[in-house]
């Protein structure tokens, strides 16, 4: 994992920047404030960094990067000028802002595609990565849209040095964006942000835990380590149905079983109330008496939710009118037989004497 060390009233020692290069040793940059300006080198190896961290003024800004996109060109070392052209120059100056950036961006290309969409204008050319997509975009937006991308990043102008993100670590009086550096580099076995002989991407991995303060080993192929699952999106329901894990409830149990749970107090409606009298075959007194307890019970269980649309419901003996209601509520599509009937009747009646209604006759 890339590391920033921000220097504002100490400078970090030759042993400091010796670790934050070995564990990250796809090249350094520096940013400082000088006559009014944002001066920037970048693409600078141990001994070039350790000489500008002892003589330029302080406040400063370093950054010792390991690619976790993009490959280990020297253009693409940070920090990059929040600028509209998006400039991979090794070094300048400027009247505006830089950025660093610590960690992965995974939205940069979604994001800079819909910037260049909605502003209607071309993508600068050249190599990229997620760091100069963000600062690309905090061009077009303002520096505030790195509140939204929520993570950790600077960015340094000739008035102020702005800290972005969470996890930060205070660190011989320097404000450092991890503390994976101090464990040795890549060269040590208990370093977890390196493993292999080349970069991510490039015949290596990049195994450290996605959570910003974490420096655990991620967990098969998730971006989180064991600590850290619930953090993944794609994990989110691991160990239960509960985003944040844990025991499924009696009725998510039930439902997977195959039965879906009876709340309680819930009605059966294709079961006769107890007392009601049992149908027989051919006893049509029979019949009829279950049909009134059916349309009772119904009656009830409309009434119950207060009428939608302050409709007054028939009476509960006249089956036919409450068939008719019921069928009415939906925009009148279904009409009983009886009616259509007569309907039918009348628009031929009205065809003779020359009249025409639009619809189905």
């Amino acid at each position: 994992m890339c590391v920033i060390f921000v220097a504002d009233k100490t400078r970090p020692s030759d042993e400091m920047v010796t670790k934050g290069f070995d564990a990250n040793p796809s090249g350094a940059g520096i940013a400082w404030r000088q006559d009014g300006l944002v001066f920037w080198e970048k693409g600078l190896d141990v001994e070039e960094v350790k000489e500008y961290a002892r003589t330029m003024p302080l406040p400063y800004v370093l950054h010792f990067r390991i690619p976790s996109c993009g490959d280990s060109s020297q253009a693409l070392c940070h920090p990059f000028p929040i600028d509209i052209k998006a400039p991979l120059d090794l070094s300048g100056k400027t009247k505006g802002s830089v950025l660093f950036h610590n960690g992965h961006w995974g939205q940069w290309k979604a994001m800079g595609i819909e910037a260049s969409v909605r502003r209607n204008v071309k993508i600068p050319g050249g190599k990229w990565t997620d760091t100069r997509a963000m600062a690309w975009i905090a061009a077009h937006y303002g520096t505030g849209i790195l509140e939204f991308i929520d993570e950790k990043a600077v960015v340094m102008s000739v008035e102020d040095v702005e800290i972005f993100g969470s996890g930060w670590s205070k660190i011989n009086d320097l404000w450092c964006s991890n503390s994976g550096w101090q464990t040795g580099g890549r060269h040590n076995a208990g370093y977890q942000g390196w493993q292999g002989s080349s970069m991510y991407g490039h015949g290596g991995s990049y195994i450290m835990c996605r959570e910003r303060s974490c420096t655990e080993t991620r967990l098969g192929t998730s971006d989180y380590c064991t600590k850290h699952q619930s953090m993944d999106p794609t994990q989110a329901k691991v160990n239960g149905s509960k985003e944040s894990g844990g025991t499924p409830s009696q009725e998510e149990k039930t439902f997977r079983n195959g039965a879906t749970p009876e709340k309680q107090g819930a009605t059966k409606p294709d079961t006769i109330q107890e007392g009601s009298p049992t149908v027989q075959e051919g006893d049509e007194a029979a019949r009829q008496k279950a049909i009134s307890a059916e349309a009772s019970k119904e009656l009830m269980i409309l009434d119950s939710r207060k009428l939608a649309m302050g409709e007054v419901l028939p009476p509960a003996e006249d089956w036919r009118s409450l068939r008719r209601w019921v069928r009415s509520l939906n925009h009148k599509t279904s009409i009983h037989e009886a009616d259509e009937a007569v309907d039918r009747a009348k628009r031929r009646s009205e065809l003779a004497a020359g009249m025409r209604r639009i619809g189905p006759i």
